[in-house]
């Protein structure tokens, strides 16, 4: 009797903190543009061939996918060379060449669109690694960029 009131008395004081937890967690999510977003917008900005997405490996239920970049060689190395501005003076000279990079994480994910967007992860780094962009990444991939640095 008295564990049944001890198990029950923990129950309701565990039930009164999981009632008031779900409150909370609306704010903190994440409202900000997925990595694939970010890098569609990337190209965009620097008037590039809009980046694809391929599924690269799927064994045993994980997935992996690749970002496949098309950029003039000039913005290929990455970095502050891959800026807006300096992407837009480059693509609009036909006398660069351009190069196509492919992007992929070492890692499977349970989850293809997880996986999709992991690639662009490592294709935004490539590029942008300079900014801070990991700040306006969900959180999951916060830690993929600090793993790319």
């Amino acid at each position: 009797s008295l564990s049944s009131s001890l198990s029950s008395s923990s129950s309701s004081s565990s039930s009164s903190s999981s009632s008031s937890a779900p409150a909370e967690p609306p704010k903190p999510r994440f409202t900000g543009k997925l990595p694939v977003v970010q890098l569609l917008e990337w190209a965009q900005k620097g008037q590039l061939t809009k980046p694809e997405f391929q599924t690269k490996a799927q064994r045993g239920g994980k997935f992996k996918w690749e970002a496949i970049v098309d950029v003039p060689a000039s913005i290929a190395a990455g970095g502050p060379a891959a800026s807006k501005s300096n992407a837009k003076k480059s693509s609009s000279s036909s006398s660069i060449p351009n190069e196509i990079l492919h992007f992929t994480t070492d890692q499977m994910y349970d989850d293809s669109q997880h996986a999709k967007q992991a690639a662009a992860v490592v294709a935004l780094h490539h590029f942008c690694y300079h900014l801070p962009l990991e700040r306006g990444l969900p959180p999951e991939f916060r830690e993929l960029w600090a793993t790319l640095e």
